[in-house]
């Protein structure tokens, strides 16, 4: 089976850089199987529609872009892969989970559980309060569980702070 293969990066506005997104992608030998991005709206922009984004031959989900307040998150997952939006309950609006299924990472794997966070270095001590509930609520599994309703299923954070980025599998 083959690795599941994650793009990455802080757009500090996607919108005018779709041309080098595109250009990225096709320069790779082996296209990407999920595309996380952060800051997808410009500082002054106060909205966008997710039809701005399309890609072709990828799902697109977004969280935080039609707000006028923050950044937004997107995720493109290939439309190869099975995958499904997941609603986890937190009010932290810069986060964005997905579930694919029939991932072939591992044989005893069959569900993967990505999410894409972004926190501003300007964010509210409310806002940043509100992540840390939401990385206790992702790391106590009990809790996860029962959300997810499934004990087969693995689960990876894509999570940026700033311009960083840390990949952790549990």
């Amino acid at each position: 089976m083959r690795n599941l293969r994650i793009l990455y990066t802080n757009a500090d506005g996607l919108l005018n850089k779709r041309q080098d997104l595109k250009l990225l992608i096709n320069s790779q030998s082996e296209k990407p199987d999920v595309i996380a991005i952060t800051e997808l709206k410009q500082k002054n922009i106060h909205s966008l529609h997710i039809s701005e984004f399309n890609l072709d031959g990828y799902n697109i989900f977004t969280r935080g872009s039609e707000h006028s307040n923050g950044r937004g998150v997107l995720m493109y997952v290939s439309s190869n892969i099975q995958v499904s939006l997941v609603d986890i309950p937190s009010t932290f609006q810069e986060s964005l989970f997905v579930m694919l299924k029939g991932v072939g990472l591992l044989v005893i794997l069959n569900q993967l559980l990505i999410d894409n966070v972004y926190c501003s270095s300007n964010s509210t001590q409310d806002n940043v309060n509100e992540l840390y509930n939401l990385l206790y609520y992702l790391h106590c599994p009990s809790m996860l569980r029962r959300q997810l309703s499934s004990r087969s299923c693995q689960h990876a954070w894509i999570t940026a702070t700033v311009s960083c980025m840390v990949l952790l599998m549990d």
